[in-house]
């Protein structure tokens, strides 16, 4: 018997994977055969123009099948495009596919290769959101988009300091790490709605056509809250009722010391001393977060604070200073009221803390606003102990970009003698802070010093002997006249130095060794006698030498 066959064999066709996608690894075909009405003989495929290789030869079946066929020699191709094509034949000698009419060939491109990682990124935080920003990779033809994963710290709003300590977590090390915010080609993205309140790192990575993904890079990552920093109530915004009430009762407190100390009012300072930034809790409710409360206040948006500035390159020390100055009053018991004072020529200053030392053994009566913050907007003024003998006195002006402007009393304090010492009063510190948060800390060399004595008395002269001239100190401890007259041996009146009304304090009198006339007087012994109110009149010895 003849067999008679004169049809051409076939391969399964199309193939169900699209041509000229991308791969990383070699493509895998789902249906993958070649059929014959009588017997096949032989198949073979060709990568590009590399030279034909066996699939299978005598097979002598009518056909053949391996789905899942995976094409060999993948890793030895080039990067880029590439086309495989097939052959088969036939017991009979008939064939089909490559230079046949009927050719198989199927194109596809290989991209092993990561595309370069997005930069610029960042994470900037909002009510119950997070919005993201980046700039996506360039130079890679086969570029698709970005993936976004993010991980949750889970420590709101303790953040490393509560018990047991919860460490913060690592960003994304990879696209299978964290939870999946989006694929996109865009360059910016909102995380919204995003809960529970929380600390969120992204990190995010470009994928190519083939699923390669870029590796980690700080570059690509960034970590915010989805919450505003002074938002106590819940509302998404920062408003005076309750926030502003909240804030205020909990200020000054500590999480291990007695008091109403809140958690969530200890968000300051934050990594970068920004409103926006992370928060970094101490366990104080204190001027760092103050100032990042004061800058939120009312005002929580994305947009920038309006520029506020002062003199062209002059920074706040330059353009602040301070002082003591002495009420002419003392309550009877024997308390003084003393008003810290500014010189503000500065636009730009948003927030003061004070360090003022009065005394170990003084106590502190009160403290309250100076008149100068009466007739500003809304400001927050508070105090914290610094110390024995020590205050914090803390001024901020509420609101994103508003500043403390203008010149007068920020502070009244009122001291009362622990003893029949002087109050001595003086600034050891200030720190100031511009609109934006930046600092200026001037420590006081020496303090701005004010002398508050208890009792009215009269110092031994300096220098004594003296030529041509000596300083007469006295302290005042009830205001009114004052007198101080120079005499000599005989009693007569030499020179009247001081006649005059004199408030609290301690005062320095020269003396140039001349008389009411202006005439030098000669060598010799000389009496120096001070009258004041209720102060007995007390009189002292000098001599000058010629």
């Amino acid at each position: 018997n003849v067999q008679v066959d004169c049809t051409v064999p076939t391969m399964e066709w199309p193939l169900a994977e699209t041509e000229n996608e991308c791969y990383n690894v070699a493509p895998s075909f789902s249906n993958f055969g070649f059929d014959d009405d009588v017997a096949l003989d032989a198949a073979q495929y060709q990568i590009d123009t590399d030279g034909w290789v066996t699939i299978f030869s005598g097979l002598n079946l009518p056909s053949w099948d391996d789905d899942g066929w995976t094409l060999p020699g993948f890793s030895l191709l080039s990067e880029g495009a590439h086309t495989v094509y097939f052959r088969v034949s036939d017991m009979a000698g008939n064939s089909n596919g490559e230079g046949s009419p009927d050719t198989y060939s199927w194109a596809f491109i290989k991209d092993t290769e990561a595309p370069a990682f997005p930069t610029d990124f960042v994470a900037a935080p909002g009510n119950q959101k997070v919005h993201l920003s980046w700039t996506n990779p360039t130079g890679d033809a086969s570029f698709v988009g970005v993936e976004i994963r993010r991980v949750g710290w889970e420590d709101y709003p303790e953040y490393a300091t509560g018990t047991p300590v919860v460490p913060a977590p690592d960003y994304p090390a990879n696209e299978t790490e964290g939870t999946l915010v989006v694929q996109t080609a865009l360059e910016a993205y909102d995380d919204d709605p995003v809960a529970p309140r929380d600390i969120y790192y992204y990190t995010a990575f470009a994928y190519d056509c083939a699923g390669n993904y870029s590796v980690y890079d700080v570059a690509a990552s960034d970590r915010a809250t989805n919450y505003w920093l002074g938002d106590l109530d819940l509302s998404g915004t920062v408003t005076t009722t309750p926030d502003l009430v909240t804030f205020s009762g909990t200020y000054g407190t500590t999480e291990v010391g007695p008091g109403g100390f809140i958690p969530e009012a200890d968000f300051g300072p934050t990594d970068d001393f920004s409103r926006f930034g992370i928060p970094l809790p101490d366990n104080i409710i204190q001027f760092e977060d103050l100032m990042i409360f004061a800058m939120n206040y009312e005002n929580v948006t994305a947009a920038g604070a309006p520029v506020l500035a002062g003199s062209a390159g002059r920074s706040l020390r330059d353009e602040v200073t301070f002082g003591i100055s002495q009420t002419d009053s003392r309550s009877t018991d024997g308390s003084v009221t003393l008003a810290v004072n500014i010189q503000n020529n500065a636009e730009a200053l948003k927030g003061i803390r004070l360090k003022v030392e009065y005394g170990v053994g003084n106590r502190l009566v009160g403290i309250e606003k100076g008149s100068l913050l009466s007739g500003k907007g809304q400001t927050f003024f508070g105090t914290i102990p610094a110390g024995p003998g020590r205050v914090y006195v803390d001024i901020a002006a509420l609101g994103t970009g508003v500043a403390l402007d203008g010149s007068g009393e920020v502070a009244r304090l009122v001291v009362r003698p622990g003893g029949t010492e002087a109050v001595q009063v003086r600034l050891v510190q200030m720190d100031l802070r511009d609109v934006n948060n930046a600092r200026d800390v001037i420590e006081a060399a020496g303090g701005d010093d004010h002398y508050v004595p208890t009792v009215s008395a009269l110092v031994q002269n300096y220098p004594n002997p003296f030529n041509p001239s000596t300083t007469i100190s006295y302290d005042v401890a009830t205001p009114g006249l004052v007198s101080l007259r120079i005499y000599d041996v005989s009693g007569r009146l030499v020179r009247t130095l001081v006649d005059e009304w004199k408030g609290i304090g301690r005062f320095d009198q020269m003396w140039d060794g001349t008389n009411n006339n202006g005439t030098t007087v000669t060598t010799g012994v000389y009496f120096y006698r001070m009258t004041a109110p209720g102060f007995e009149s007390r009189t002292r010895k000098m001599l000058l030498l010629k």
